[in-house]
């Protein structure tokens, strides 16, 4: 928790920014997963990565370590509340606005009259039943509104899984 409590503090303070740069998302999302196989391997979980044709070759500009840092997070939420044996889906997507980062699994469905509420700090919802610190979303939604970028949730289903859309 005290980890997390920094981790969300060095997010928001204006201080911690480093120099913007070109990242290849894709690159870093393969990257970021990669490091991140033992914990999907000790659940027994898969990653799916899709890329759409050229995302590949797009660039966005950010800070790396805070992209990393967001990818982290995504694949640890998704990993933590998705089942054993079970496939996380991250997807790099290009679209008109550039590109679109989702990360989706086959946990419980978020209400939709939650969703919201999950990117408060210290939020989880009642009966997720994880141990969690309910920064993970805040993180990444501060991220992501440091590279004006937007979060949306959604479910794969009515009854399956939450997708993570960052644009």
């Amino acid at each position: 928790l005290a980890a997390r409590m920094l981790e969300y503090s060095r997010t928001q303070n204006a201080s911690e920014h480093e120099e913007r740069k070109p990242i290849r998302l894709v690159e870093l999302v393969r990257e970021t997963s990669g490091a991140m196989e033992h914990v999907r391997q000790a659940k027994g979980q898969h990653l799916n990565l899709i890329e759409s044709p050229g995302a590949a070759n797009v660039c966005i500009l950010g800070e790396p370590a805070k992209i990393q840092r967001l990818i982290v997070n995504l694949l640890d939420n998704a990993s933590r509340y998705a089942p054993q044996g079970s496939t996380i889906e991250i997807a790099v997507r290009r679209d008109t606005g550039g590109l679109m980062l989702s990360v989706a699994n086959h946990g419980p469905v978020i209400p939709a009259e939650l969703r919201e509420r999950v990117f408060e700090p210290y939020y989880r919802l009642p009966g997720s039943g994880s141990d969690g610190s309910g920064l993970g979303l805040a993180i990444v939604k501060e991220i992501a509104a440091q590279h004006a970028a937007t979060v949306e949730l959604s479910s794969m289903t009515r009854t399956d899984g939450t997708v993570v859309n960052v644009m």
